[in-house]
């Protein structure tokens, strides 16, 4: 019989520190790029240092300002090259991405509670499905070489559907644990395995209690 190896990908997923759009409560997605608060300066910082000593050789940064702001925070830390990757994108909120909560008409309102009780049916207004969110963070793993760790800086929803597809759960699971903005979550694929979840011990008193959830 034929002994097959597995080899396994770890991924570091940090979620990047608060934003200035985070703070002022507005939902981001893709199209609202805004760089990263005082606080999450101090947050991404605190995560680069507890990265360090980690085996990951590769870092891998959605393409907007407050991921790659993280990353290059980490990539200070470490001396290890940056590669953005559009598959790391945040979820495209569609019409809701400028606004706050109390700005939504009647129609985005009822799809907030859709979103809150039945994300996995959800569909964003001119935007993005969670499927068609873990349709990019499937092709996104099966590019990365088998056997080694590798460092991802990128967004809320993005780390959600990984961990779900980690733990092999269905999408419509994706509420039932928190994100810190600097918090880092560990998962390995082939097998797939959820290693740690949402570490934030180096966060200490710098969390960002109004922001854990995608904005």
């Amino acid at each position: 019989m034929q002994e097959f190896k597995y080899m396994t990908k770890t991924i570091y997923l940090i979620r990047h520190g608060e934003s200035v759009a985070n703070k002022q409560g507005i939902y981001q997605g893709q199209s609202i790029d805004t760089g990263l608060t005082e606080l999450g300066i101090k947050q991404a910082r605190a995560a680069a240092k507890a990265l360090t000593g980690l085996k990951f050789k590769t870092i891998y940064t959605s393409p907007l300002i407050r991921a790659k702001e993280t990353a290059q925070m980490i990539g200070n830390q470490t001396g290890l090259p940056i590669l953005t990757n559009i598959k790391l994108l945040e979820i495209n909120h569609g019409s809701w991405e400028g606004k706050k909560i109390n700005e939504f008409n009647q129609t985005e309102q009822k799809l907030l509670n859709q979103w809150r009780k039945h994300p996995d049916q959800a569909q964003m207004l001119k935007g993005e499905t969670l499927k068609d969110v873990a349709s990019r963070c499937q092709r996104f793993i099966q590019s990365l070489p088998d056997g080694q760790e590798t460092a991802v800086i990128t967004h809320d929803v993005i780390i959600r559907v990984m961990t779900i597809m980690a733990l092999k759960h269905k999408l419509k699971h994706i509420w039932r644990f928190t994100l810190d903005n600097g918090g880092i979550t560990t998962v390995s694929f082939e097998p797939n395995c959820l290693i740690s979840l949402n570490q934030n011990f180096h966060l200490n008193r710098i969390k960002s209690l109004l922001n854990r959830q995608a904005l």
